[in-house]
């Protein structure tokens, strides 16, 4: 795709985005190379979901990956009303 082809795909998706966190995140993304030194700041609604994660880590309220992945073949298992194999 050429530099103008490319442009307009972007104009195109960009105005089809009704999402005004993402809008201003990839505004933020466009400006970096504006600023020397710009610092990433986390979204709140993210932050409050480091904040819980971090909680649950500090509280041994983890699992392991192998537990996940068991949990959600059986959840699909169950939803899909069959059962899933290894």
């Amino acid at each position: 795709m050429s530099t103008v082809e490319l442009k307009d795909e972007l104009k195109k998706k960009i105005d089809e985005i009704e999402d005004n966190l993402l809008l201003e995140e990839m505004l933020e993304l466009l400006n970096l190379d504006d600023s020397e030194n710009t610092e990433f700041e986390i979204p709140a609604v993210h932050k409050k979901s480091l904040e819980i994660g971090l909680q649950q880590a500090e509280n041994s309220e983890t699992k392991t990956n192998k537990e996940v992945q068991s949990n959600l073949k059986n959840g699909l298992a169950n939803n899909l009303g069959t059962h899933l194999t290894s």
